[in-house]
Order: C-alpha cells, then structure tokens, then sequence
C-alpha cells in the first residue's frame, strides 16, 4: 500500500507540474494560446493518454511479476510504471516551449510543439525498445559494474559539485570550508 501511494503521488506531481508549466502558456500576454485550444489539448488529449498509458503499462508490468512468481514458484513484485520526471519537463521546455516561442506564440505554435514533442516521445520510445533487444547481448559482453560506474561517477560529481558550488557562493563563509577540505 506504501508503494502504491507512492508511486501514485509522484506521478500525480509530474504530471500536473508539466500540465501547469503548458497551462503558463496560456498567460504570455498577446502571443497567449487560447483557453479553448489548451483545455482541449491539456485535458483533452494529454490526461486521458497519460490515464491509459499507465493503466496498460501498470497491467502489463503486474501479468509480468505473477508470470515469473508462478514460474519460478518465488516471489516478484511488479517493476513501478510511471512518468519519467526529468523526460516530462524535458519535453515540455526544450520541445514544447522552444518551438511555441521561436514560431512567435498563439494556437498554431503551442500545436505544432505539441506534435513535434509527440513524435520525439514516440522515437523515444523506438530506441528505446532498440536499445532493450540487445540489453542481455550487452550484459554478457560488459559486466554490470562496468555498467554502473558512469552512473555513480555522474552521482559523486553532482553530489560534489553541489557542495561546492553552495560554499563558493558566499566566499567569505566558503573560503574557510574550502580550505579546511
């Protein structure tokens, strides 16, 4: 029950995070796409294809956890379905609000945004799926930790850098951190 409220929460907090952050093009002054465009296209396109995708992604990777429990006679639990977070604001600043701005705003550019980022999710997906076929070929060439160290080694710089960055920021109170590191 824990996993599923929170699984359903953080999904609940993407997708209205990336619904809002469209909505804000709905309030850019004179170049504002229409109310009747971005309600039919918010809540008429993106929430009910969002619902289905994770009922039918949430269904298939739960048959897949009772298939490999009756199986190998242990038990699996389903891998967690959802949105990617990083992918859904991705795709709504880089694709959606990048073509809405450089076509000059209004209907016409929050559509063709909204269809170029359509066809950039579903090529996504595409190498995605590419990428999944030759995934056990890769893991009997690689070992896994070879596998994870770039993972850990972006982790470590981020995690550093961060702290870095806070103590640089106010030199007077960041010189004495840095030089006792």
């Amino acid at each position: 029950l824990g996993s599923l409220s929170q699984l359903f929460f953080d999904n609940l907090s993407t997708l209205l995070g990336a619904l809002f952050a469209l909505q804000g093009l709905g309030n850019v002054g004179p170049i504002s796409v229409s109310p009747d465009v971005m309600n039919e296209y918010v809540w008429g396109r993106i929430v009910p294809g969002v619902g289905i995708s994770l009922l039918i992604g949430n269904v298939y990777y739960s048959w897949q956890a009772v298939r490999l429990t009756e199986y190998y006679g242990r038990q699996y639990t389903a891998q967690p379905y959802g949105l990617n977070t990083p992918a859904a604001f991705a795709f709504v600043f880089n694709i959606i609000y990048t073509i809405f701005f450089q076509n000059g705003g209004g209907d016409a550019s929050f559509i063709l945004g909204y269809k170029i980022a359509l066809a950039a999710n579903f090529i996504t997906g595409i190498i995605s799926v590419a990428l999944g076929l030759i995934g056990p070929i890769m893991l009997k060439v690689v070992p896994p930790a070879g596998l994870m160290v770039p993972i850990a080694g972006i982790g470590f710089a981020f995690l550093g850098l961060e702290q870095l960055s806070y103590s640089i920021a106010a030199p007077i109170v960041g010189f004495n951190t840095i030089m006792w590191v």
